[in-house]
């Protein structure tokens, strides 16, 4: 089964943008010594967060005509 592309999926484009967003959020952050791996998970939880922000203003904020 073919899945469609939803109006609110990510492209590639925003994808890097939360990237370098979330790595200037992590280089900010006052942070006692981390390691590798608490570092990864760090960073992975704040660009989780915010692809899920991104995707929930895009779905309520994206006029009908412009949804598929």
């Amino acid at each position: 089964m073919i899945r469609s592309k939803h109006y609110f999926e990510l492209n590639d484009k925003e994808k890097a943008n939360i990237h370098d967003q979330a790595q200037k959020i992590m280089q900010e952050l006052y942070k006692p010594p981390l390691t590798e791996s608490e570092k990864d998970r760090l960073l992975v939880a704040i660009q989780t967060a915010m692809e899920m922000n991104k995707r929930k203003a895009k779905k309520k904020f994206t006029p009908k005509k412009y949804r598929k």
